[in-house]
């Protein structure tokens, strides 16, 4: 068979902190990976609370981790420079794609969004 179907997923922001320079965004990924096969590419815009979308705003971060673990982590290095703002708290918006490490096939994305305080 060449195309497998997807499993279901739900995808929630846990929390936010810096580290030096560098934004880590935790994740919780809700979903069934026995396997450890499935990755999170969050494509992610950062703006001022209460902003919308804006996709061309949106930049790619391969998340740490799997489904298995507590939280998969998106490591953002310079990011306020990205997107050009040094806040406390930030409006995240975010389309999140599963990516099957065997096929390397990509979902269909789940929009997220929330707000992280630091």
């Amino acid at each position: 068979m060449p195309f497998e179907k997807f499993p279901t997923f739900l995808v929630r922001i846990q929390g936010a902190s810096v580290v030096d320079d560098t934004l880590l965004i935790r994740w919780k990924l809700d979903m069934i990976d026995k396997e450890g096969r499935y990755r999170l590419l969050t494509k992610i815009q950062l703006a001022r609370p209460g902003r919308g979308w804006d996709t061309g705003a949106l930049r790619n971060f391969l998340a740490e981790g799997t489904a298995n673990d507590a939280a998969v982590i998106s490591r953002i290095t310079g990011y306020t420079s990205i997107w050009d703002l040094d806040l406390d708290s930030y409006q995240v918006h975010a389309r999140c794609i599963l990516l099957d490490t065997k096929t390397g096939y990509r979902s269909q994305f789940l929009a997220v969004s929330g707000i992280i305080q630091l």
